[in-house]
């Protein structure tokens, strides 16, 4: 099929006109990840697969992970947060006033 660069829906319909001819017995074909990838980039559905792709990569995959300096930050703010710390934080309200919105 990739060899060919034929669809999928074409070499499956082959494979089923075969079949009932007789002249190959059937069986479930076991396709690859990277052969279903490539056979669903040539559909009308490419585009959801990459949007998918994306959502996933982006989940999983950080291009610029936080420096052990920041992760320390969180983790002090997430506390501060906890014990409700009004010194560590300026309020949202102060914030508005000193950017006059």
């Amino acid at each position: 099929m990739e060899a060919l660069d034929l669809k999928y829906e074409v070499v499956a319909e082959i494979c089923r006109e075969l079949e009932e001819k007789g002249e190959i017995k059937g069986g479930k074909i076991e396709y690859g990840i990277h052969t279903k990838v490539a056979a669903i980039l040539r559909t009308d559905d490419a585009d959801l697969l990459k949007r998918l792709v994306d959502i996933i990569f982006e989940r999983h995959y950080d291009p610029e992970p936080l420096s052990p300096g920041e992760l320390a930050a969180i983790k002090e703010a997430e506390e501060a947060r906890r014990r409700d710390d009004k010194d560590y934080f300026i309020p949202w309200e102060d914030v508005k006033k000193e950017l006059d919105l």
